[in-house]
């Protein structure tokens, strides 16, 4: 099924509301051009960012940069209570309070 594309100002998007992204599988619309991309790929499972150290795939540049700093072992967020550390915020957030 074609994708139409109707050009909008980002004043027009975001003032209007007129979600010109159709999901041609579902029904589904979006704003922006880059939450659209991201959607599809739910139906089509195409994870086009590749890390260069394992292989792995993803969907998008944050979920790989995110894999990413497994690879480099830093880990910049430690928690105040048992001093363990963690290469992301939201792992720190899911250990709670120690």
């Amino acid at each position: 099924m074609p994708v139409i594309y109707i050009v909008l100002s980002p004043f027009t998007q975001v003032h209007t509301g007129v979600r010109a992204f159709q999901c041609p599988h579902c029904p589904l619309t979006f704003k922006w051009s880059s939450h659209y991309q991201y959607h599809l790929r739910q139906h089509t499972g195409e994870r086009p960012y590749v890390c260069k150290e394992c292989g792995k795939s993803f969907k998008n540049t944050s979920c790989l940069r995110r894999h990413s700093q497994m690879h480099s072992g830093l880990r910049p967020h430690t928690c105040p209570i048992c001093s363990k550390s963690f290469s992301q915020t939201s792992n720190l957030k899911q250990v709670g309070l120690c």
